[in-house]
């Protein structure tokens, strides 16, 4: 059955999460609300399993996380669209924290902190990835396996920011950068696709880039890149 939360405000909330979504069937609906954890807690703002979610125009203190419930039949999988928001790491929560299964769509969203995808699908557009004062990693797109999961990124952003430490690695069958700008990396840390394929086009802006043996298929060109 649907549900939908609108024009609310959720703060101060405690372990484990803001907004739950599990085992309810598909339709979860966040439109122009607030969540906000509490900062000492490390939880995540909206958390989800087996569902479809639509969250549009929210700002989200504690991110997203997909987590399975699994004693009541709720595994990871499902589609997360994700719309005009601000996803911030708080206290060591991951700003989104996806895992198998799921289909993420992010439009027009600010991403502070840690992003972590394991064997999923992800396709962003016009999306900033950043670190601001406080959090000291960045991103991880990980798969288990050469093939499981691919990322594609169009007309985004890649901002690490003063304080970002972590590593900047992407995993799957494909890795695709188009129209992407890339700010400078002040820890000079290394910005590695390590798909099966890699497609890096139309970017500019200044990276710190590697290929490694996993990539058998890569499209470079039209980069304006330091």
């Amino acid at each position: 059955f649907p549900v939908t939360i609108y024009n609310s405000s959720v703060v101060d909330c405690a372990a484990p999460q803001g907004i739950a979504f599990r085992s309810k069937g598909r339709g979860l609906r966040v439109s122009n609300t607030l969540v906000q954890m509490r900062p000492s807690v490390i939880a995540s703002a909206i958390a989800v399993g087996n569902a479809d979610v639509l969250v549009e125009n929210c700002q989200l203190f504690g991110g997203i996380r997909a987590e399975s419930d699994v004693a009541n039949g709720a595994f990871d999988s499902g589609a997360i669209r994700v719309s005009n928001c601000i996803l911030v790491a708080q206290d060591g929560q991951r700003a989104l924290n996806i895992l198998d299964g799921y289909r993420v769509h992010l439009h027009n969203c600010a991403v502070d902190g840690l992003a972590q995808f394991a064997n999923c699908y992800l396709y962003a557009a016009g999306s900033r990835f950043l670190i601001q004062s406080g959090n000291t990693q960045y991103f991880s797109f990980t798969g288990t396996t050469a093939n499981s999961g691919a990322f594609y990124f169009s007309d985004c952003t890649f901002d690490p920011g003063a304080a970002a430490s972590g590593v900047r690695n992407f995993y799957g069958a494909v890795n695709s950068f188009v129209g992407c700008t890339f700010r400078v990396d002040p820890n000079n840390q290394l910005f590695s696709p390590q798909a099966a394929k890699v497609v890096f086009n139309g970017n500019t802006g200044e990276v710190r880039f590697q290929l490694l043996s996993t990539v058998n298929d890569c499209q470079f060109s039209w980069n304006n890149l330091a």
